[in-house]
């Protein structure tokens, strides 16, 4: 698990990323 914790924070930060960019379009659409 220790080699594999960077790619878990990488893809976690990634899904973040993409989880708040899409709330910040849906929340300026409506």
């Amino acid at each position: 698990m220790t080699t594999r914790t960077p790619q878990v924070l990488r893809a976690l930060t990634a899904i973040v990323g993409v989880l708040v960019i899409g709330f910040g379009c849906f929340t300026q659409v409506f």
